[in-house]
């Protein structure tokens, strides 16, 4: 049993900027297809003339052949496993390219998502943290998980969804309406200190000073 990192990848040419680290950061690092998601026969080491496909056999970095594969598969199998991990993706005909998120999704020896990082590049310590943490047996932090709600964005619109602008539209108005409510209360606490300094203090012919009547 060993632990999963997902990351979706259309192409050789986005995948190599994305690795930041190499598998001697984290004592070797290997993705492979885990015994307990009932993945696709297809779903194999194995590019389109079924010879063993591996990313990196042109990476610059050391050791990178050896440490990351790419799996492949035909378009029901890798649609089912997006699916599975919440990984949504959509044709942009406009541009011809596949509009995605970036990120990693880390799996426990269970087969339970444990962490999601989000980026293009993944700094070697957090990575190494989440691969403890899926060790362990850790899920994703009840944080986490509400961030994965709120956060929907539209890659091809290039727009936030409804439930997120939902939010920050009201966000933006309780904090108006804080920020009018306190400069309400000092002006008014500022008119009755001067409303009582003037009341107090007498005028040249003896009468008090009612600046307010």
């Amino acid at each position: 049993m060993k632990i999963v990192i997902f990351f979706f990848g259309i192409t050789v040419a986005f995948i190599r900027p994305a690795c930041a680290l190499t598998p001697g950061d984290l004592s070797r690092v290997t993705l492979e297809q885990h015994p307990g998601l009932q993945l696709s026969h297809d779903l194999v080491f194995r590019d389109e003339n079924g010879q063993q496909f591996r990313f990196g056999n042109s990476a610059s970095r050391a050791g990178a052949a050896q440490g990351w594969h790419c799996i492949v598969g035909d378009q029901h199998a890798i649609a089912h496993l997006a699916d599975e991990i919440g990984f949504r993706y959509a044709y942009d005909p406009e541009t011809k390219q596949y509009a995605h998120p970036s990120g990693v999704i880390v799996l426990t020896l269970e087969g339970k998502i444990s962490r999601y990082i989000f980026g293009a590049t993944f700094d070697a310590r957090e990575l190494r943290d989440a691969l403890v943490a899926a060790r362990e047996g850790e899920s994703t932090s009840t944080l986490s998980k509400l961030f994965l709600v709120c956060y929907h964005y539209n890659p091809i619109t290039g727009k936030y969804g409804a439930l997120i602008m939902s939010i920050v539209r009201i966000a933006g108005i309780v904090t108006l309406v804080v920020i009018t409510g306190f400069v309400a209360l000092m002006v008014g606490r500022d008119r009755r200190a001067r409303r009582a300094l003037y009341e107090t203090s007498p005028s040249q012919d003896g009468s008090a000073v009612r600046p307010y009547e």
